[in-house]
């Protein structure tokens, strides 16, 4: 329990740092500091949807969030739900493959 909330705090903090790039970095982290566990892939992809969802309430509490989500839901032809779907999934994917790459890797570097 502890870790998962180390996870999306340092997700979290890692995307606030570097942007998306954070949640790539610190999937692969987690995929070479877990490899013995499979890298922990899915872990690494809740924790960086949990993390995403919660700057995405700070934002909507702090701002216009809802008439940006429509906006630009609007100008891409898509539902603002649909819209917000797709932003929580893409970290859940890059974390996932980061952290699955980087178990796969290590473990083939470690092994020879």
């Amino acid at each position: 329990m502890r870790s998962g909330v180390v996870l999306v705090a340092a997700m979290a903090l890692a995307t606030w740092i570097c942007g998306w790039w954070g949640v790539a970095l610190v999937g692969i982290a987690t995929g070479v500091l877990y490899r013995a566990r499979g890298g922990r892939a899915w872990h690494a992809a809740l924790a960086a949807t949990m993390s995403w969802a919660l700057l995405l309430i700070a934002d909507a509490i702090a701002g216009p969030f809802a008439h940006v989500a429509s906006t630009l839901g609007g100008a891409m032809s898509i539902p603002a739900g649909a819209l917000l779907m797709a932003t929580l999934l893409f970290p859940a994917l890059l974390a996932w493959s980061a952290a699955m790459v980087a178990a796969q890797l290590s473990s083939l570097t470690l092994s020879s």
